[in-house]
Protein backbone atom coordinates (compact mmCIF):
# COMPACT_ATOMS: atom_id res chain seq x y z
CA UNK A 1 0.00 0.00 0.00
CA UNK A 2 1.49 3.25 -1.10
CA UNK A 3 -0.23 5.93 0.78
CA UNK A 4 2.67 8.60 -1.09
CA UNK A 5 0.73 7.98 -4.22
CA UNK A 6 -2.24 8.52 -2.77
CA UNK A 7 -1.75 12.08 -1.20
CA UNK A 8 -4.58 14.35 -1.95
CA UNK A 9 -7.66 12.28 -0.66
CA UNK A 10 -8.27 10.15 3.06
CA UNK A 11 -10.28 7.68 0.81
CA UNK A 12 -7.53 7.09 -1.73
CA UNK A 13 -5.89 4.87 0.91
CA UNK A 14 -8.67 2.42 0.21
CA UNK A 15 -8.40 2.41 -3.46
CA UNK A 16 -4.51 2.19 -3.44
CA UNK A 17 -4.88 -1.19 -2.10
CA UNK A 18 -6.33 -2.14 -5.17
CA UNK A 19 -4.69 0.41 -7.56
CA UNK A 20 -1.63 2.62 -6.76
CA UNK A 21 -2.46 5.14 -9.08
CA UNK A 22 -5.56 6.16 -7.39
CA UNK A 23 -4.14 10.03 -6.91
CA UNK A 24 -7.97 11.12 -7.64
CA UNK A 25 -10.42 9.64 -5.61
CA UNK A 26 -13.32 8.23 -7.35
CA UNK A 27 -17.00 7.09 -6.17
CA UNK A 28 -17.12 3.02 -5.79
CA UNK A 29 -19.42 2.62 -8.32
CA UNK A 30 -17.27 3.53 -10.67
CA UNK A 31 -13.44 1.44 -9.68
CA UNK A 32 -15.76 -1.65 -7.81
CA UNK A 33 -15.66 -4.44 -9.82
CA UNK A 34 -15.58 -7.23 -6.69
CA UNK A 35 -16.51 -6.06 -3.44
CA UNK A 36 -14.54 -8.92 -1.31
Amino acid sequence: LDEDACVGCGLCVYYCEATPKALHWYPPEKEVSSPA
